[in-house]
This record gives C-alpha cells, sequence and structure tokens, in this order.
C-alpha cells in the first residue's frame, strides 16, 4: 500500500506569520497535535505542535503578544512522499516517535499521514 491511499487530503497547514492564538485556535477546533508550516509554494519549512505553544504560553496560558509560528515552529521535519509505502512510513513513525507526518508531491504538502491513521490500518487489517 502506498501513503497517498491513506493519507489525509484536507491538510490544515499554517503558514510562518499566522499568529499563535491563531494555530491554538485549529488545533482545537480539528482536534489534532501539530501543524505543517508552509511558505508560499506550499513547501513545508516547519511544524508546529500543542506542546510548542503551551511552552510559550506564560502562566495565564496566554502567548506572547504577536508570537508566530515562526517563533515555535520545529525546522527539522521529517516527511514522507505519497509514493512511499506504508510499511516504510510505519517503520519511521514507530521508530522516531512521531505523532504526524506531512506527505509531499514535487516538494509540496499534499497530505499528512498520522500514527491514528496507522493504527486504524492495522485494526483493521489484523
Amino acid at each position: 500500500m502506498k501513503t497517498y491511499q491513506l493519507m489525509t487530503r484536507d491538510v490544515i497547514a499554517v503558514r510562518a506569520d499566522t499568529c499563535l492564538d491563531e494555530v491554538a485556535r485549529l488545533l482545537e477546533r480539528h482536534r489534532i497535535q501539530s501543524v505543517p508550516v508552509i511558505n508560499e509554494h506550499e513547501q513545508v519549512i516547519g511544524l508546529v505542535r500543542r506542546l510548542d505553544i503551551f511552552m510559550q504560553s506564560g502562566e495565564n496560558g496566554q502567548t506572547a503578544a504577536g508570537a508566530t509560528a515562526a517563533d515555535v515552529m520545529k525546522h527539522r521535519v521529517t516527511c514522507v512522499q505519497e509514493e512511499d509505502e506504508i510499511s516504510d512510513v510505519a517503520w519511521l513513525v514507530a521508530r522516531r516517535g512521531l505523532g504526524m507526518l506531512p506527505v509531499l508531491r514535487e516538494g509540496r504538502l499534499v497530505g499528512v499521514i498520522s500514527r491514528s491513521d496507522l493504527v486504524r490500518l492495522y485494526a483493521v487489517v489484523g
């Protein structure tokens, strides 16, 4: 099975200049743990996790005024290609403890695949 057969195509992504409050709202609204950060060419340049926002928050739970995704994003993001084998993707997720991987086609974000997607697949396949 190939990654494109399991990936989520309707990707929630943000730009580097998206304010952290908006990123937090997106994560909560869509019940996701992380979100890719993309540039104007839809290339992945980072990843913001709930933990990143939490670590940026003050005692009152508020982020610093003007804080953006660029301020907290992880720059080194492991990505996979849409034609990659699911077994290879599952190995990456397990080996590196990743929750979500951006999926690329010709360097552009076309989907995401999560640990939950893989668990559902293996639960069905047995």
